[in-house]
C-alpha cells in the first residue's frame, strides 16, 4: 500500500492486491475510490467484454461493493484499454460512478483530471 499526499487536498491511496484494499477499509475513511479493472488479469485468452476479466482490479470492485455500497467508485480507462459502449453501460448498471480516463503518458494530464477531481468531490 502507497499513499501520496496531494499538496492538501487529501491523500491518494494505492493498493496492488485485494489484501491492500482491506487493509485501507480497515484503516481509513475513504470519498471515492479509482479502480484498474485490468489490474492482475489472471489470463492472457480472449474474452467478450470487461466483465468476462478475471482480474484483482474485479475482486478488488466486487469487495468495496459489498463492504462500501455508498462508495463512489470510478473505473480507471487507460492507454491500454478504452471500453466499448456496452462495457460502460455495464459498470455503471452495477453501480460505477462513472469511466475516469487516466493517461500514463502524460503525467502532467493525469495528475491534473486527479486533482481536479478531488477538489469536486
Amino acid at each position: 500500500m502507497q499513499a501520496q499526499q496531494m499538496q492538501e487536498k487529501g491523500r491518494m491511496l494505492y493498493a496492488s492486491n485485494l489484501d491492500e484494499v482491506k487493509q485501507i477499509l480497515q484503516e481509513h475513511e475513504l470519498s471515492f475510490a479509482a479502480i484498474d479493472y485490468f489490474h492482475g488479469r489472471s489470463e492472457e485468452t480472449s474474452y467478450l467484454n470487461a466483465g468476462d476479466v478475471h482480474s484483482e482490479g474485479k475482486k478488488c470492485w466486487e469487495v468495496l461493493q459489498q463492504y462500501e455500497p455508498e462508495l463512489p467508485v470510478f473505473i480507471w480507462e487507460t492507454d491500454n484499454y478504452q471500453y466499448n459502449r456496452e462495457e460502460v453501460l455495464s459498470f455503471l448498471g452495477k453501480g460505477a460512478e462513472d469511466i475516469l480516463h487516466i493517461s500514463f503518458s502524460d503525467r502532467n494530464a493525469c495528475e491534473a483530471t486527479l486533482d481536479q477531481f478531488q477538489v469536486q468531490l
